[in-house]
């Protein structure tokens, strides 16, 4: 009995040492391990005569807690900017406002662009945007194309337009902001609930601005010009955004032989291998996720940012109804046309709850961009489609 429970004991001392030197496998300590009666296998997809299937589907997310603000129509895609500003005065300004002492003489508000999608060489057709005003209370994280506040579109309530060279102000009819500066004074007077922008056509490429930020320097902003009746004094105040979100429409063109994962719109992947040639009580390893890339549909914006996230799939309501573990995770990375990463503790989990439901995939930042990156599916050609290599170690 006692010589079976330090065998045992060895065996996972040495796994212990095995795996901690090395993040991939390698053949060192082999010898040892099978003097204990230890195999190590391999399992490759590629090789192995095993089942696999994966699907892309389009995922309702909301955007409304992202960090960047996305305008602009290109092609399929359109994303439209809610935003409110948060306008208040001193106690005597107040006072001027409700006695209508007050006059707006200009306004504009303010972007800062950090993000562009598309052919930025050809000119932003800021002419194509519309604003439309806001009529109901909205909150960020509820903001879908689903659930959108009430917005008058029966008027353009913007005065001018960004010409390329000033890109990032946009004018406000000053009968809406005086109602907003009313609003400040006192919500009886008028509503304030912000301006939707939109785009009425191609706009070459989508620009993307830095959302709600309490750095004054970034954050979306509006510029008030007022002019107090009773002095004739002009007054240039700017005040920052409160709420903000953007909206995407879209759809998923699906292409033969190619999955995809997409942010903003979104779209995620779902990638199953059948794992029932693996033991039950094999020890992971090693595991390693490779995909190839289709560089000529593959498109990243101006942030480069294009991981992709892995994780386990917990349930799944139809296929493309379904929901993920928030951890264990794994990151794929690109390098020589391929995105490639250890899936070790996600592959762990698939085999050790005997999980079918498979492996999701979804871009690094879902809700920040709207990177696109394709890649080989389950359907294509052995050499291109999705390889998972798995190494673990048992008994004998």
């Amino acid at each position: 009995m006692y010589k079976y429970f330090y065998k045992y004991i060895f065996f996972f001392l040495i796994l212990f040492i095995f795996q901690s030197c090395s993040d991939s496998p390698t053949d060192t300590g082999l010898d040892l391990l099978d003097n204990q009666k230890v195999t190590v296998v391999l399992f490759d997809s590629s090789i192995d005569s095993i089942n696999q299937n994966s699907q892309s589907f389009l995922k309702r997310i909301n955007t409304g807690l992202a960090d960047r603000l996305l305008l602009g129509q290109v092609s399929e895609t359109k994303s439209s900017i809610l935003i409110e500003f948060n306008i208040a005065f001193d106690e005597s300004t107040r006072n001027l406002i409700k006695s209508n002492d007050v006059q707006v003489v200009s306004n504009r508000i303010m972007f800062k662009k950090n993000y562009s999608f598309g052919d930025t060489s050809v000119v932003f057709q800021s002419s194509n945007i519309n604003g439309y005003r806001i009529n109901s209370e909205w909150a960020p994280d509820k903001v879908r194309l689903d659930s959108m506040p009430s917005i008058d579109k029966s008027q353009d309530i913007l005065t001018s337009k960004p010409s390329p060279d000033s890109l990032y102000y946009f004018g406000i009819s000053n009968a809406v902001v005086l109602d907003w500066v009313k609003n400040a004074a006192d919500t009886s007077l008028a509503k304030n609930y912000g301006i939707f922008l939109e785009p009425q056509a191609n706009t070459s490429y989508i620009i993307g601005f830095q959302g709600y930020s309490n750095t004054l320097q970034t954050a979306p902003q509006i510029e008030i010009t007022l002019r107090f009746l009773t002095t004739g004094r002009d007054s240039t105040l700017i005040f920052n955004s409160i709420s903000d979100a953007h909206v995407i429409e879209g759809y998923y063109d699906k292409q033969p032989d190619l999955l995809a994962v997409r942010s903003g719109i979104a779209i995620n992947t779902k990638l199953y291998f059948d794992l029932s040639k693996i033991p039950a009580d094999a020890l992971i390893n090693y595991a390693e996720l490779t995909l190839v890339n289709d560089s000529t549909k593959t498109v990243i914006g101006s942030s480069g940012f294009n991981s992709i996230i892995t994780s386990v799939i917990s349930t799944a309501v139809s296929d493309t109804v379904l929901t993920d573990y928030v951890s264990p995770t794994g990151s794929l990375i690109f390098s020589n046309g391929r995105y490639n990463g250890n899936v070790t503790s996600v592959i762990t989990r698939i085999i050790r709850e005997k999980n079918t439901l498979g492996i999701l995939l979804k871009p690094g930042l879902e809700i920040e961009g709207l990177e696109t990156i394709y890649f080989k599916s389950s359907n294509a050609i052995i050499s291109e489609r999705p390889q998972l290599k798995i190494t673990y170690s048992r008994l004998k």
